[in-house]
């Protein structure tokens, strides 16, 4: 069940549910606590400060969850910030509208071309 997987900014990706994956920088360790926080589950007064702050870190993301604060993205069920997918929203859509207007700029000289040539 556990997706460890490390990529440059040291971030792991953590299965926190069954078909929900997400990015953190919470140590291997006290990935269970933070599924467990998730989760709903109670704390373990055993726990460390370190593991608790995970637990913690699981139960804000189950809040931001129901609140619509944070979204599951389809194309990967990754559990990321909903303001994170609405600026990569954005910056596709400034993307695209640039592509567009290259792609117009690019048909209008080449009419202004044509027309000199002839």
């Amino acid at each position: 069940m556990l997706h460890n997987i490390k990529d440059q900014q040291d971030h792991l990706l953590v299965d926190l549910a069954e078909n929900i994956v997400a990015q953190t920088t919470i140590p291997i360790t006290h990935h269970a606590a933070l599924r467990a926080g998730f989760a709903g589950y109670p704390v373990n007064p055993r726990w460390c400060v370190t593991k608790f702050q995970a637990w913690k870190t699981g139960q804000k993301w189950q809040e931001a969850l129901q609140k619509g604060e944070m979204i599951i993205r389809s194309q990967d069920q990754m559990l990321v910030s909903n303001n994170q997918e609405q600026e990569i929203r954005k910056e596709e859509s400034r993307s695209t509208e640039c592509f567009k207007f290259s792609v117009w700029a690019k048909q209008l000289v080449s009419h202004q071309l044509s027309i000199i040539s002839h």
